[in-house]
């Protein structure tokens, strides 16, 4: 949540990107509601109801699309040396950085290079099929799916890119995360949750 926070706060310092501005928030279950929770501005506009293909008349769609290509572009020029969550300490007064992020419950990175961001995801991935797989009858095929991918990731990796700088990036950046008005101009772009730099491409 902390992480969250601070990539809105970036987002809206560095960008034109209109994000909810957050007033109160507590991270701890033990607080009195007895869940963590934030409390933000309530931003203009209205969710689609389907994709944009089918919930944005054809006259409008460039307008939208346009703004959605502006908006990826300026979230791609915020970048940072390494992959994971952004960080500005827990009172938000520390300069921003990179910090793990979860993955299947567990902590990973920051990783200084898209192959080891790849690396550390699919270690993530094999040791979650192992634990699945591994006592059952199919799992000499699953082992294989598991090499395969491994043996693959030097052939996703762009050399020249892979030390950085990255890219942030809304991992859900999709027509239930958008705000639009009657005209369709952009109002909102929600659910920063998981919000991280990545590898180009």
């Amino acid at each position: 949540m902390l992480s969250e926070i601070a990539t809105m706060r970036l987002v809206s310092q560095k960008t034109s990107i209109p994000v909810p501005t957050v007033y109160v928030f507590d991270c701890e279950a033990t607080n009195h509601f007895g869940f963590p929770y934030m409390f933000m501005s309530a931003l203009p506009g209205k969710v689609l109801k389907d994709q944009f293909a089918f919930s944005v008349p054809p006259k409008f769609q460039p307008k939208i699309a346009s703004q959605m290509a502006a908006y990826i572009k300026q979230l791609s020029e915020i970048t940072f040396p390494e992959i994971g969550q952004i960080w500005t300490g827990p009172d938000f007064n520390e300069a921003p950085q990179i910090a793990p992020f979860v993955l299947s419950e567990d902590a990973i990175g920051p990783f200084n290079s898209s192959r080891a961001y790849f690396y550390g995801i699919q270690r993530e991935i094999n040791e979650a099929i192992h634990d699945e797989h591994s006592d059952k009858d199919n799992w000499p095929q699953w082992l294989r799916y598991c090499q395969i991918f491994t043996e693959a990731i030097p052939l996703m990796v762009y050399s020249d890119l892979r030390r950085g700088p990255f890219p942030l990036h809304h991992r859900d950046f999709h027509f239930k995360n958008i705000l639009v008005d009657d005209n369709f101009n952009i109002t909102g772009v929600l659910d920063w949750t998981g919000a991280r730099t990545v590898p180009w491409g």
